[in-house]
């Protein structure tokens, strides 16, 4: 498999561009035959999404690369797959989804338990 072909997935799943910008710019470099194995690895990253081996992250904002290892780490998920979704209703902090577990480090649970205490 082309490494090329995964970076390109990985941006599209990560960064949620649209198929029509993908197909765009593969036309412009002449790359389109390159888009069925770009298919088949997104599709092998969805399946591990639902599988729950994939980590999805809720966050407020953009998360630099270094972040994301570094919540990966925390959860014990450094070699997997991960998605930030931004969330603009979380006050800070994030939420963290792996093997069907919930992990909270956002600022809402943390003064939930301030009031709870």
């Amino acid at each position: 498999m082309s490494s090329l072909s995964h970076k390109i997935a990985a941006a599209v799943y990560t960064h949620k561009i649209e198929g029509g910008a993908v197909i765009a710019v593969l036309e412009k470099y002449r790359l389109t035959a390159l888009l069925p194995e770009i298919c088949t690895i997104l599709k092998q990253i969805f399946e591990k999404e639902k599988e729950g081996k994939s980590v999805v992250i809720h966050t407020p904002f953009f998360l630099s690369d270094e972040a994301v290892s570094h919540i990966k780490k925390k959860i014990g998920a450094e070699h997997a797959t991960s998605r930030v979704i931004l969330k603009k209703n979380l006050l800070a902090g994030f939420k963290a989804t792996y093997n069907n577990t919930l992990y909270d480090g956002s600022a809402e649970r943390i003064i939930k338990q301030f009031i709870s205490n």
